[in-house]
């Protein structure tokens, strides 16, 4: 979850009032007021996110984090489903790693931190509140989803760039104030306007010069608007670059964000000099006047307040070419304009009612103008107040709006029309990304027949894939059992749509029922259940070279349901399935022969291992081999025993490093060359190791691990040394266990300092030492004494068994799952003194 670092707001929090002392207490470890119930109510019924989180940390790093705890909140702000127990990047792959360091600052280092930041894996942003709790490692975060608030924000940023740049140029005087009441900017306009440059007038240099009788009026009026957070309207005169005094009309409107608070003040004025001078002759000249409104564009009239028109200018008598006399005198809904249905008539009366009430009403209709034209314009109905406030007369206005209508009207089309692009550009994205995890056919047949159904509604599809002279049909659960059964298996040379685009490599599209009844009358018998169609298709899957190596069967019951767009979309898909295909088909051939080159390294293996263990009478010992799961892993584990005259017994568990024959090699030389040497070697355990690494060193450069113990059957006396490699396990008849600890030296192949450290422990009768290789206790994604733990408990659970059973119930506790490594498991029993 990031873009470009840790955050555009990163902050160290020093106190937790602002979240209450339910979170504080959390951070301490105990809760002042309620248990752990009662926080946990508190924090499903915020309405925030809430999750309580432990740190990953992989040799001293943090490399993950993991959720333990959250809200009710929590998935509807992040999509994220069933988190508890997961990882963050489990849940979010390609997950920004800054979010995983913040976090270790809060879990590891103990920080409290609030900061802002975007994740573009998840598509969203987030206020996030994080606290360290108790135990270590451990962190609780509160969080909002600020996503809609950082785009509302980038979209005031862009429009206040598209503001300041149409307004530029604008004939108009365009001002802003700061929240400070600063100017911050005026367009060139003003610049012009006063003769100065805008760093000039920003610095406080040039102001607006009054005329002094206007003066001290207009510049108390702006300045108490702007103090009182009110819009300003005026008129007054001032002087321009040229020194000529100009009439301005001034308007001024205090800003606020969407939370409500002050941003600014905005002004605008126009040079309304000709207006103010054609207003004085206006009233001196009731024909000028008339003249006037006669040559406007706009359409402009008086009514009464019960809506008799009483006067209308020319453009909208010209517009519906109808005469004055039509219409003075009439109601105005009764006009030619408005008798377009009875709803704008409807319409018009409620808007007369609403503006002889003192309310102006604005709104876009349709009106009628000559013969069946129909001109869309905005209209607008004013009310005109006397001195006392009463309503007069009603002022209906508004010009025409066809243009901006039919632009808006292909804006909206453009726009949908990219929108379905959008998705199908997306459908591909979805295809390519899901068909490349896919590895087997039924992969691939998942991933492409269940986005066609998710995403274009398709449930009669399925993929035919070439298996020598016949098809395989692969179809979704939707697909009738009758239909499914029938077509399972068909010949290539079948007449049928799939096999005729794979004979071919061409497509098959059919768009009507009755074009597919008569080419494939089969496909629409009654008996195999499919519904009517309309639209059949099948489209070729080529391997890389071109070559159809299968089709995609499509069918529905819409008419017309294939257009071209659909159909491009449809070929694209088609290509990259034929590609997942063809890498599914090798992946199967080379899977059939790694199996078989399975079977002979395993073999190998066994052969390379003892065929029986050392016997004595009051020494039992069983040993278990399991090859790992993956078909190559050919490891270098091996197990031997051997006996000295004087009756001690050495045991030795071992691994060369690698999975590959060489190290089965290795391991199978390394372990027969030292068991000739035994007899020449000392009967103690870290006599046997160096034996082992001698001759390891003598067989060219290898790097192992092993461990031994030497048992003497007379006294129960036992000694251990470990060269690198996990040391064995004591259970004693009671259950009791105990590991050989303090035993622990550089593996085989590395320089150690002196002699090799040497444990021991006197066992008592019955007891079973339990010698293992790391593939035993080793997972992947889990802590390694976890499998320690487990191998603990199971030896502890069957301590009453013989050797044999003891090493089989181990291997069953501890290989349920998949084996990622060879298991070696040696049982040592030791019945007690000879009697």
């Amino acid at each position: 979850m990031g873009q470009d670092g840790p955050g555009d707001r990163l902050e160290r929090v020093t106190d937790l009032d602002r979240l209450g002392p339910e979170v504080e207490a959390t951070r301490l470890g105990h809760h002042p007021d309620a248990s752990a119930e009662g926080l946990r109510i508190v924090f499903d019924s915020i309405d925030e996110g809430y999750c309580l989180c432990e740190m990953v940390v992989v040799a001293d790093e943090p490399v993950d984090y993991r959720f333990l705890e959250v809200n009710p909140l929590f998935e509807q702000l992040t999509g994220l489903t069933e988190p508890i127990g997961r990882t963050a990047t489990e849940l979010v792959p390609g997950l920004e790693q800054h979010w995983i360091d913040t976090y270790a600052r809060v879990g590891l280092d103990g920080e409290t931190i609030r900061f802002e930041q975007g994740s573009d894996a998840m598509g969203k942003w987030f206020d996030v509140f994080a606290v360290p709790v108790p135990p270590y490692g451990r962190f609780a975060l509160v969080f909002r989803d600020t996503t809609v608030k950082r785009a509302t924000e980038l979209r005031l940023t862009e429009s206040e760039q598209r503001f300041r740049t149409m307004t530029e140029e604008l004939p108009m005087l365009v001002w802003k104030h700061g929240p400070d009441d600063e100017l911050v900017w005026v367009n060139q306009t003003l610049c012009d306007f006063v003769g100065a440059s805008r760093e000039q007038i920003s610095e406080g240099g040039v102001r607006f010069d009054h005329h002094p009788d206007d003066a001290d009026p207009v510049v108390a009026a702006v300045r108490s608007a702007r103090l009182e957070r009110r819009p300003y309207r005026g008129q007054s005169r001032v002087r321009c670059a040229d020194g000529a005094w100009r009439w301005i009309e001034a308007w001024g409107r205090p800003r606020f964000d969407s939370a409500g608070r002050y941003i600014g003040y905005l002004g605008a004025a126009l040079d309304v000099t000709e207006r103010v001078d054609a207003e004085a002759a206006t009233q001196r000249s009731a024909q000028f006047l008339r003249r006037l409104i006669d040559n406007l564009f706009a359409f402009v009239g008086v009514l009464t307040p019960d809506g008799t028109l009483i006067e209308a200018n020319r453009a909208p008598l010209e517009a519906a070419g109808i005469e004055l006399s039509d219409v003075i005198g009439r109601k105005f809904w009764d006009a030619r304009w408005w008798t377009v249905d009875d709803a704008t008539q409807v319409q018009l009366r409620d808007a007369v009612v609403a503006a002889a009430a003192g309310r102006t009403v604005r709104y876009d209709v349709q009106v009628r103008g000559q013969g069946d034209e129909l001109i869309w314009i905005d209209f607008q109905l004013a009310p005109l107040f006397d001195d006392d406030g009463a309503v007069t007369h009603l002022v209906p206005s508004g010009h025409v709006i066809s243009e901006r209508i039919e632009t808006e009207r292909r804006l909206a089309t453009a726009l949908e029309s990219e929108r379905v692009a959008r998705r199908r550009v997306e459908l591909l994205q979805r295809n390519g990304t899901q068909l490349a995890g896919a590895i087997t056919i039924d992969d691939i047949a998942t991933c492409v027949l269940g986005e066609l159904r998710d995403s274009l509604g398709l449930d009669l599809t399925a993929l035919n894939v070439v298996a020598g002279d016949r098809l395989d049909v692969v179809a979704p659960s939707q697909m009738p059992e009758a239909a499914v059964a029938r077509y399972h298996q068909v010949s290539v040379e079948a007449d049928l749509p799939g096999p005729i685009a794979i004979r071919t490599n061409q497509p098959v599209i059919l768009a009507s029922y009755d074009a597919i009844a008569e080419r494939f009358p089969d496909i629409v018998d009654p008996a195999i259940g499919l519904p009517r169609i309309e639209t059949l298709s099948a489209l070729p899957l080529r391997a890389a070279s071109g070559q159809a190596i299968g089709a995609l069967f499509l069918a529905s019951p819409e008419p017309g349901w294939l257009d071209a767009a659909t159909l491009e979309v449809l070929t694209s898909i088609a290509g990259q399935t034929g590609l997942a295909l063809e890498r599914a088909q090798l992946h199967e051939e080379l899977l059939a022969a790694r199996e078989e080159e399975h079977a002979i390294a395993l073999q190998l293996q066994r052969a390379l291992l003892p065929e029986r263990v050392e016997q004595h009478p009051r020494l039992q010992i069983a040993a278990r081999y399991l090859a790992a799961s993956d078909l190559m892993a050919v490891g270098g584990d091996w197990y031997d025993t051997f006996g000295w005259p004087d009756g001690r017994v050495a045991v030795t568990v071992g691994d060369v490093v690698g999975h590959d024959l060489e190290a089965a090699t290795t391991m199978g030389r390394l372990r027969i060359g030292v068991n000739a040497l035994m007899g020449r070697t000392e009967p103690a355990p870290g006599a046997v190791l160096d034996q082992y690494g001698e001759y390891g060193a003598a067989l060219g450069p290898a790097f192992a691990t092993a461990v031994c113990v030497v048992v003497d059957p007379d006294t129960g006396c036992l000694e251990v040394a470990s060269a690198g490699h996990p040391v064995p396990l004591v259970v004693d008849p009671d259950g009791s266990v105990d590991w050989l600890t303090g035993s622990v030296s550089p593996p085989l192949g590395m320089p150690s300092r002196g002699e090799r450290p040497v444990g021991g422990r006197t066992l008592a009768p019955g007891a079973t030492v339990v010698l293992f290789s790391d593939g035993l206790v080793e997972r992947r994604r889990e802590q390694l004494d976890a499998g320690f733990a487990r191998l603990a408990a199971s030896a502890a659970r069957h301590a009453g068994l013989g050797p044999e059973e003891l090493a089989d119930a181990i291997v069953a506790d501890l290989t349920a799952d998949v084996i990622a490594d060879d298991v070696i498991v040696v049982c040592v029993r030791w019945s007690g003194p000879a009697s």
